[in-house]
């Protein structure tokens, strides 16, 4: 009788161990998929000075009213010639293309030149052809950037 009770306890123990392993698992799991959802959206947002010289793009820039209606919109093409060094060139303007300096520290992109590109815009969205600044001043304003070469 002693051994069939230690036989018993044997198997009781066994199925606790299993249930522990289950646990255990089903925990790491858990804390897995928690930490993967946790990842900062902006760690996608990557764009370099290397990256942009010697591209071209097209922009727009439009700013919005405090009621969030758009109400000046000026297209351009910008001309990144080296990784600090590029030319903007209004289109439809009689204005001449202009340098402009420009440097990149993690997410904002500095521009030291004329409108429509100069100041600090926030990067919140970039791929490999598209790149989408923010900025505001005395009201929101938008720079869409697509590649075209």
């Amino acid at each position: 009788m002693l051994t069939a009770l230690r036989v018993k306890m044997q198997g009781s123990e066994h199925i606790k161990l299993k249930q522990m392993k289950k646990i255990t698992c089903l925990l790491l799991t858990v804390i897995a998929i928690v930490l993967m959802g946790c990842s900062r959206d902006n760690d996608d947002i990557i764009v370099s000075s290397q990256q942009l010289s010697q591209t071209i793009w097209e922009g727009s820039r439009v700013s919005y009213d405090s009621e969030g209606n758009p109400h000046d919109k000026t297209t351009f093409i910008l001309e990144f010639i080296s990784d600090t060094e590029g030319k903007c060139a209004i289109q439809n303007s009689s204005t001449k293309a202009f340098a402009f300096q420009y440097a990149i520290e993690k997410t904002i992109l500095s521009f030291k030149g004329k409108y429509p590109v100069s100041g600090e815009w926030y990067i919140t969205d970039s791929s490999k052809d598209k790149i989408t600044l923010l900025s505001y001043r005395s009201d929101k304003t938008i720079i869409t950037l697509n590649r075209i070469n």
